[in-house]
């Protein structure tokens, strides 16, 4: 949710909704700043949450935005009498990670999905482009590096064809012919067209 707002479905009609926005210490937000909860004080929390646009069935609450970066949870209450109580129905909420501009990734994620595009890039896929392979050396796709030895180290995992499942560490690499060596060799060779993981 890279946003500022938060919203729930609603029916479009005349109820009113409010939200309660709270931070991880469990301070409510009273309008102007983050204050610890009290039961007394349940009107101070409400938030306006009106329709907009009007007749779309949206409620939209505007986050603070001078809140500080940190975790956030909201709940969004039906409004049952002349002002906000603590025995309204609550009929919605959430939580998300405010970055102090925008609602969005954490920290925590972004630093995943890092690591995750790092995976990607150690495993490579390809295939063997080789007339006449053998069990323990054979051509790749144009997909692999040009540089000599960058795969050394590394193994050769079978996809598909007969060798499929199998891996064997990598020897030798040939950037320029984007030739593999493998030993121990396979107990037979791959076919034209195998493909394979460089894992």
């Amino acid at each position: 949710m890279n946003d500022t707002k938060i919203q729930a479905p609603w029916p479009t009609g005349g109820n009113t909704l409010y939200t309660h926005i709270s931070n991880i210490n469990v301070e409510f937000w009273d309008g102007s700043a983050y204050v610890p909860a009290e039961l007394a004080n349940w009107q101070a929390y409400a938030t306006d949450t009106p329709e907009a646009p009007a007749g779309f069935g949206v409620r939209v609450c505007q986050f603070p935005l001078t809140s500080p970066a940190g975790y956030y949870l909201w709940s969004v209450y039906l409004q049952a009498g002349g002002s906000p109580a603590s025995t309204d129905v609550r009929i919605g909420g959430g939580s998300g990670y405010w970055d102090g501009t925008t609602f969005g990734n954490s920290p925590a994620t972004t630093a995943t999905n890092a690591t995750l595009a790092s995976y990607d890039q150690l495993l490579l896929s390809g295939s063997v482009e080789d007339p006449a392979p053998t069990t323990t050396t054979f051509r790749g796709s144009s997909t692999f590096a040009v540089d000599s030895n960058h795969y050394n180290g590394r193994q050769v995992c079978f996809t598909s064809g007969d060798l499929q499942g199998l891996k064997q560490p990598i020897s030798t690499y040939v950037g320029a012919t984007r030739s593999f060596t493998v030993l121990p060799g396979f107990p037979f060779p791959p076919t034209d067209g195998d493909t394979f993981n460089i894992i």
